[in-house]
C-alpha cells in the first residue's frame, strides 16, 4: 500500500495494534499521522516509543462527533482501532460496550464520510463472526455499520476480523506470567478451549495489505489456533527458561469458562461461508459478489479445526514477545 503524502488517522491510538500501526505508518512517507485516542498515558507512551517522525496526537473519545470530525478533517485513510475488547467487562458493561464498539463506529464512519475521506478500515474480532458476547454483538453491529457505508458515496469501506494478538496488553500471556512470577498455579478457563492467534507484526501487515485487494468487504488471515493448555505449557517453558530452570510442563488450575466465553471460535458466520472468496492470505467476504480478482474457497475452518500451533513454536513467539517488550522497555527508560 503506497501511504506516500497521505494523512492517516489511527483511532485507538493507545491500545496494542492501534499504537503498532501507528509507528508502521510513520515508517512510510506519509504527510501525517494522526493518534486519537482518550487515554492520555497511553498515548504519552506509545510517542515516547517512536522512533524519528512523531504522530499528532489528538486527545478525544471517538463518541464525541464534534472532536471526531475535527479529527477527520484533511484526512485520506482511517484505521479504526478504538474499541472496547474483553469479553468479560463488555459482558458486565453491555452499554458501555455498546456505547463505544457501536455508537463510537457509527460516529467515526460518518464523520470520515462527510470529510471526504477515500478508505476506511475498521479493526474487528473473530468474536464477530458468530457472535455469543456483548463484545461479539457489538463489533458484529460495528462492522455492519461500516459495510452499509458501501451504498453511500466513494468511500472505499474494509473490516479485518484478527484472532487472540499473543501478548497483546490485557491479554492472557501477561497475566500467567504473573502467575508464575507469583509462584501460583497458572489459571486456564479450560486447557481443551482453543483460540485462533496472530502476531502483532502479522496483523499490521495484514491490515496494511487488506488495501491492496480491489474489492471492498470483510477481510480474515488465514489463522492457525492453538490449545489453551499448550500455550499455559509454553508460557511456562519460556517463563522458566528465561529464569535459568529446566522446561517443565506447568500446574494449571481450571476454572471453566468466563461469561460471554465460547469453547471455539469461528472466522465467518455460516452465511458468509456461502459468499466467501480467497485473495492473498485471506478469506474475503466481498460487498460486491462481482470481482476477478477474487478465487472461490472450499473450507473455512473453526478454531478447532484449524492447523494447530505446537508448543515450541508457541514458546518461541513467547519469547521473541519477552524480547520485544525488555527492548522497547530500555528504549524508553535508558
Amino acid at each position: 500500500m503506497d501511504l506516500t503524502g497521505k494523512t492517516v488517522l489511527v483511532t485507538g491510538a493507545a491500545g496494542t495494534l492501534g499504537s503498532a500501526l501507528v509507528r508502521q505508518i510513520l515508517q512510510s512517507p506519509v504527510n501525517s499521522v494522526r493518534a486519537l485516542d482518550r487515554d492520555e498515558s497511553g498515548l504519552f507512551w506509545m510517542e515516547r516509543a517512536c522512533e524519528g517522525p512523531k504522530p499528532r496526537i489528538l486527545l478525544g473519545d471517538v463518541r464525541d462527533r464534534h472532536r471526531v470530525e475535527e479529527a477527520c478533517r484533511g484526512v485520506d485513510l482511517v484505521f479504526h482501532a478504538a474499541a472496547h475488547k474483553h469479553v468479560p467487562y463488555c459482558e458486565y458493561n453491555a452499554e458501555e460496550a455498546a456505547s463505544v464498539n457501536v455508537m463510537g463506529t457509527a460516529v467515526t464512519v460518518s464523520a470520515a464520510a462527510g470529510a471526504g475521506v477515500k478508505q476506511f478500515v475498521l479493526l474487528s474480532t473473530d468474536k464477530a463472526a458468530e457472535p455469543v458476547s456483548a463484545l461479539g454483538y457489538t463489533k458484529r453491529n460495528a462492522e455492519n455499520l461500516v459495510l452499509s457505508r458501501h451504498l453511500f458515496g466513494t468511500m472505499s469501506v474494509r473490516v479485518v476480523r484478527l484472532g487472540n494478538v499473543l501478548g497483546s496488553r490485557g491479554s492472557v500471556v501477561p497475566v500467567m506470567m504473573d502467575e508464575l512470577n507469583e509462584k501460583r498455579s497458572v489459571t486456564v478457563t479450560d486447557p481443551t478451549m482453543t483460540r485462533f492467534s496472530i502476531s502483532k507484526a502479522y496483523a499490521v501487515d495484514c491490515i496494511l495489505r487488506s488495501l491492496l485487494c480491489p474489492a471492498d468487504g470483510t477481510f480474515v488471515p488465514v489463522m492457525s489456533a492453538y490449545l489453551l493448555g499448550d500455550l499455559a505449557n509454553a508460557v511456562s517453558i519460556a517463563w522458566r527458561g528465561r529464569a535459568g530452570l529446566p522446561a517443565a510442563k506447568v500446574e494449571q488450575k481450571k476454572v471453566g469458562a468466563r461469561p460471554g466465553e465460547q469453547m471455539h471460535e469461528s472466522l465467518l458466520s455460516p452465511r458468509e461461508i456461502l459468499r466467501a472468496k480467497k485473495w492473498a492470505e485471506f478469506y474475503v467476504v466481498p460487498v460486491v459478489e462481482e470481482n476477478d480478482a477474487l478465487k472461490a474457497v472450499d473450507f473455512v475452518p473453526t478454531s478447532d479445526k484449524a492447523m494447530r500451533i505446537e508448543t515450541q513454536t508457541l514458546v518461541r513467539t513467547i519469547e521473541a514477545w519477552l524480547d520485544a517488550r525488555d527492548k522497547e522497555v530500555e528504549r524508553i527508560v535508558g
